[in-house]
């Protein structure tokens, strides 16, 4: 009776023990390194692990590589070791006395672990309200991902980009992917996000595009929005000369660049506009274009103002689109969409984003978009 009543308190220890160190583990978040040594981000990591033991084996400078991670959950000592030590080439082993050992090595990770990850998890969405004009990329990254409790790495090398200067203004109709919202602001800096690269729930791998990889399309929708405003100066004077010219001095003026979906714009003349106060540039551009049938938008990939026809909606067709669709005869399938739009409508390639783009009123976009799939 003795024997057995050891036992089981022995078990219970056994399991309390076990129980402890787990809990003990759990890294209670915000976890934050914004360019912090990875030597210093090491102690401090196992400072906040309440004294679990490591040891570093290498003396390698790697050690001294600045690192960016941000962990918005509780995570265990393990994950944030992945984190810290994956994208700088450095591993981690632990000893059967508990000790960890950190050291020089690659990790490798289940492509099929990863793929089950992201099939089981829905992709995180977020409705908020976004306007950063000229904003440190890494202060953008860290201000999408927070409301939807995202957490992410900068692996690769890429902390150098953490300065690119972000222009995105994002008015929500309804909910977007937190993965839409990074990929719009990281593809300036050459950079793209992938979801639990690491093979850890709710973490972003956020690193240099692969020359095999593709770019997320993201519909026109997104791109698309509300002029960022500007506060011009008075006094704003532009007398007697043509439209093109007057909007390349405002447009000087304001600090920004703009391009033209019309064709013809360069034989707009006799164009007048004063204010002698400070003015907004969209009032502006509204008191001079609007009595022409004109209006604008804002294109966020471009970081440009475009000059387009009121009315007048542009959308973007991926070449990938297009093949899926069974459209064969490329020849034909330009016929058709010819054929959907209006005399005013735009029909242009972009090849270097391999999409098409055609412009017109939306009753015609979509005549145009179901000829591609004919």
């Amino acid at each position: 009776m003795w024997k057995m009543k050891k036992y089981l308190l022995f078990s219970l220890l056994v399991v309390c023990s076990v129980s402890c160190f787990a809990a003990e583990n759990l890294i209670d978040p915000p976890v934050r390194f914004a360019g912090t040594p990875l030597r210093t981000a090491l102690d401090l990591l196992f400072l906040k692990a309440k004294g679990v033991p490591y040891v570093i084996d290498t003396r390698s400078e790697k050690l001294n590589a600045p690192v960016f991670v941000k962990m918005n959950r509780p995570s265990s000592v393990e994950d944030l070791l992945t984190l810290l030590l994956a994208p700088n080439g450095l591993i981690f082993s632990k000893s059967q006395e508990g000790i960890y050992h950190i050291d020089e090595g690659e990790f490798t990770f289940d492509k099929k672990i990863i793929k089950k990850l992201r099939r089981k998890t829905p992709p995180e969405e977020i409705e908020a309200f976004f306007d950063f004009n000229n904003a440190p990329l890494l202060l953008a990254i860290e201000k999408i991902c927070e409301p939807a409790g995202v957490s992410y790495v900068v692996s690769g090398g890429n902390s150098s980009a953490g300065n690119y200067p972000v222009n995105f203004r994002y008015m929500p109709g309804k909910k977007i992917k937190v993965e839409t919202l990074l990929g719009i602001i990281l593809k300036p800096a050459g950079l793209v996000c992938r979801r639990f690269e690491y093979g850890i729930e709710g973490v972003y791998n956020i690193r240099a595009k692969a020359e095999n990889e593709a770019w997320e399309e993201v519909k026109e929708s997104v791109l698309h929005t509300t002029l960022r405003d500007v506060l011009l100066a008075g006094p704003v004077k532009l007398s007697g000369i043509q439209l093109l010219n007057g909007l390349e001095r405002l447009f000087l003026k304001a600090g920004q660049k703009f391009e033209s979906d019309v064709k013809e714009i360069g034989s707009y003349g006799g164009m007048f506009y004063n204010s002698e106060k400070d003015v907004l540039l969209s009032a502006a551009l509204k008191d001079i274009l609007e009595p022409l049938g004109l209006a604008t938008y804002y294109n966020t990939h471009k970081d440009s103002v475009h000059i387009c026809r009121a009315g007048v909606r542009r959308a973007e067709i991926s070449y990938q689109d297009i093949y899926e669709s069974g459209s064969l005869d490329f020849l034909a399938m330009l016929e058709r969409v010819r054929a959907a739009l209006s005399k005013d409508g735009k029909l242009s390639f972009d090849d270097e984003e391999e999409v098409l783009i055609v412009a017109d009123k939306p009753e015609n976009i979509e005549k145009a978009e179901s000829a591609i799939k004919k």
